[in-house]
């Protein structure tokens, strides 16, 4: 196996849809622009992941009834989370897998913004972007477990297994956006660079399921 450290220049940003990617989110301006390829703040994946696996639902309370199936009311949405497994390897270098991939992913955990908790200043990890083709989720990462499957002789690890968990941030009509947004999503990092794909560009599954939820008033 091989591939490239994870981050990315200008000069070397993969062309739309080839590899999914976690951004920071500007803190300044959310939601856009996004951080600068080359800062540290984009990772690319060294491989795209075999599945994601989605998740929505919607709040259903009993009603204080004596009846033996009390009706149930609705009491409101629920973030959506998402999770992927994902593979780095770096048998054909030698290098470290943790320095060159994982503690890099790792950084989106890093509590790095500061923030607010009534009047006293906090720290709080990013908010961040997942996107592939034309697949995004604005979201947290609310947990990274690392397995090391492969060691060289002198016990430095060369293949990580990462499983990774996205909570959605923000509204679900947001977080599933159009190959518009995000077209101009990749642009606004690769400075117009970004190639365009159809407006007819396949649906994912995931992406079908919250259309459908919104439709049927869950959301």
């Amino acid at each position: 196996m091989s591939g490239q450290s994870g981050g990315s220049s200008a000069k070397s940003a993969p062309v739309k849809g080839e590899k999914a990617f976690f951004a920071r989110i500007s803190d300044a301006q959310p939601k856009a622009p996004f951080s600068k390829p080359g800062d540290g703040q984009i990772f690319y994946v060294q491989f795209n992941p075999k599945e994601l696996k989605f998740d929505d639902g919607a709040k259903w309370e009993e009603a204080k009834d004596q009846k033996e199936a009390p009706p149930l009311q609705y009491s409101g949405g629920q973030p959506a989370t998402m999770s992927m497994e994902l593979i780095f390897d770096t048998t054909d270098s030698g290098e470290d897998v943790r320095t060159t991939w994982v503690t890099k992913l790792l950084g989106f955990l890093a509590k790095n913004v500061d923030g607010k908790e009534g009047k006293s200043p906090t720290k709080r990890p990013p908010v961040c972007i997942f996107g592939w083709k034309d697949f995004t989720f604005d979201c947290v990462v609310e947990k990274l477990g690392v397995t090391y499957l492969m060691f060289s002789a002198d016990g430095t690890p060369l293949r990580a297994k990462v499983t990774v968990n996205l909570k959605e941030y923000g509204d679900a009509d947001a977080s599933f956006a159009s190959s518009k947004k995000a077209e101009v999503v990749l642009n606004s990092m690769f400075g117009g660079a970004a190639s365009k794909a159809p407006a007819s560009a396949a649906t994912s599954p995931a992406k079908s399921a919250a259309a459908a939820a919104s439709r049927a008033g869950v959301r």
